[in-house]
């Protein structure tokens, strides 16, 4: 079965919008040959997969809906405070699970703890609930 065709417009989930540029279906595993911008090519099995290994082809003839972009949220893990501390003394930014993602507490240039919001800083005053809560190391 042939899905593709020299000269054809295809979208790649790597790298998106591409022309196949050649079908060499001799003994290559990889015969579709799409262009990707200018001079960045990549080569796909008959049936779009980037790896002949993989169960899901990643190169389709029609073109890939803007929401089915893959976006990785980060992983957050919370620590005490004790140990959000540690991590500032050792150079990190730290926040406060509750505060706003520009928000962070790190040492400013003479080694003072200073919680910064955006471009602001001031100087640190935690709440009960703040010290005894769960905090994530940012760096």
């Amino acid at each position: 079965m042939k899905y593709f065709k020299e000269g054809q417009e295809v979208w790649c989930f790597m790298n998106g919008k591409g022309f196949i540029v050649n079908t060499d279906t001799g003994d290559n595993s990889y015969p579709i040959k799409v262009q990707f911008g200018a001079g960045n090519y990549e080569s796909y099995t008959m049936d779009g997969r980037f790896l002949d290994v993989s169960n899901h082809a990643v190169l389709s003839n029609k073109p890939i809906p803007e929401d089915w972009v893959i976006i990785n949220e980060p992983i957050v893990e919370y620590v005490s405070f004790v140990e959000a501390m540690e991590a500032v003394v050792n150079g990190k930014k730290v926040r406060y699970k509750d505060w706003a993602t520009e928000s962070y507490a790190e040492f400013d240039y003479d080694y003072i703890l200073k919680i910064f919001r955006g471009n602001i800083s001031d100087k640190v005053s935690l709440t009960k609930k703040e010290i005894i809560g769960q905090w994530e190391i940012l760096d």
